[in-house]
């Protein structure tokens, strides 16, 4: 009773835990995964911890609580100081997902709602830098420099690299294995808490990539990486951190990698401009074409609404001035204002959120037992870690039931283009209508465009709410 549209994954990616996530979807979304299954007194519960790749880097870590491990003095017998906690953990997991990656037995043939040519971004927050050589006409000062520190880890799963600054990486192309384990460390890395990673790539993955390439204004020559890196193949290493700290909500990449997989590869979109050297508004021009394309954030910490404080007398004060300071520039390079106003723009495309969500939590980060201690509360209790890991589930399938849908009788004035295979497949499918559809509270008959085929019944519901 499955309706037969198609639904395609092309383009995974994140910051911090997300790009940790993504990058363990990338490859377990070509397994079988056997899912944990909660029972119906929503305490006891079933799981095969070594088969859930999800499971076993969440929630097992390497103890049930890892502070005395975040607190051993293991990481200071170098003779310095990497970070406040001891970030040796982080290593024993990635070597468990590079078992899990080496042992795997991926689905044959790839099933049809993954791309096969699928790409994997992990923002970084490069401390080492990229160089820039801006040659102006002054002949004063005719070369300066500019430096970069927004960089990402970009994968595309390909047996062969495609000349576009993708790092290819498969099951059977595991060269880019270890740049895919160390860029996951640092995306991940918390600024001074745990250790900046290092992440080595040959030269040509950053100027062949049209991300550094800046609209097609640099190139090898001007894209400087350091001494003696001249030749393509030549190694680039940087220093990491948090790949949040500087790009924590990446929708705008996102939506340039799926315009570009339109153009090349689905050929469905006819670009008026020359996309490798179009400026940020024949772009967004262009990104109005997703018509048929959703962004799906995955978000543990949404932001919500705040005052802006009025300054007074004491936001001169050194010490009340200072930590602002601080908040601020941290905001600032935590969102690209220009970049989030032209994500948010609803009237472009289609962007979803899944927040966390549970009765009697006012607020998202109230409802995962992980929010405590700034996200790092997971780390005190394997129990809070179980909690978040089901609520995390749930969240997501009430929305695929409920809030990633469509109106199944829309009226014949809607533009229907991005939706008509789901209404088509649905129609036609009577039975996959009544097992997934509900109305709610207007009368409208919704049905979900990824239907969740672990519902046995229909949605016993009739009203759109906050509570689950």
């Amino acid at each position: 009773h499955l309706p037969d549209h198609q639904v395609v994954v092309d383009v995974l990616g994140g910051a911090s835990g997300g790009g940790i996530t993504a990058a363990l979807a990338f490859f377990a979304l070509q397994n079988n995964v056997e899912h944990a299954l909660l029972q119906p007194d929503r305490k006891t519960f079933h799981v095969n911890k070594n088969q859930n790749i999800y499971w076993r880097v969440w929630v097992e870590l390497t103890e049930d609580d890892i502070l005395n491990e975040l607190l051993s003095e293991q990481d200071i017998r170098e003779g310095y100081i990497p970070s406040l906690l001891n970030a040796s953990f982080v290593d024993e997991v990635a070597e468990t997902f590079k078992k899990y990656i080496e042992s795997s037995n991926p689905l044959e043939p790839i099933p049809n709602y993954l791309n096969p040519r699928r790409e994997l971004f992990l923002t970084l927050f490069n401390v080492t830098g990229i160089k820039y050589k801006i040659t102006s006409q002054s002949n004063a000062l005719k070369d300066q420099y500019i430096s970069e520190h927004r960089d990402l880890g970009h994968f595309r799963w390909s047996d062969e690299y495609e000349g576009d600054g993708r790092l290819e990486i498969s099951i059977t192309a595991k060269k880019n294995l270890k740049v895919l384990l160390d860029s996951a460390k640092a995306t991940g890395a918390f600024p001074v808490g745990l250790s900046a990673r290092m992440v080595e790539r040959e030269a040509k993955y950053i100027w062949d990539n049209p991300y550094f390439q800046k609209n097609g204004k640099f190139d090898k020559n001007n894209i400087l990486l350091g001494q003696g890196i001249t030749d393509e193949s030549d190694t680039f290493c940087t220093s990491n951190g948090d790949g949040g700290t500087a790009n924590n909500e990446p929708i705008e990449l996102t939506r340039d990698l799926l315009l570009n997989m339109r153009i090349k590869q689905y050929g469905d979109v006819d670009p008026d401009v020359n996309m490798a050297e179009a400026n940020d508004t024949e772009k967004a021009i262009e990104k109005m074409k997703l018509s048929n394309t959703s962004t799906i954030l995955i978000d543990p910490f949404p932001s919500h609404d705040f005052e802006l404080e009025k300054p007074g007398k004491d936001f001169a004060h050194l010490f009340h001035y200072v930590p602002k300071f601080l908040f601020s520039l941290s905001s600032q390079l935590i969102f690209d204002a220009k970049d989030a106003f032209d994500a948010y723009n609803v009237k472009s495309y289609g962007l979803h959120v899944i927040a966390p969500s549970r009765d009697n939590a006012e607020k998202p980060e109230y409802a995962i037992a992980c929010g405590s201690l700034a996200g790092f509360g997971g780390f005190c209790s394997k129990e809070f870690r179980i909690h978040d890991f089901f609520l995390g589930r749930h969240n997501c399938q009430s929305f695929l039931r409920k809030y990633f849908v469509v109106d199944l009788n829309e009226p014949d004035e809607e533009n229907k283009q991005c939706v008509q295979s789901v209404l088509d497949a649905y129609k036609a499918n009577p039975e996959a209508v009544k097992r997934f559809s509900y109305t709610d509270e207007t009368g409208k008959v919704l049905v979900p465009i990824i239907p969740d085929v672990s519902l046995a019944d229909p949605v016993q519901t009739t009203l759109m709410n906050n509570a689950d």
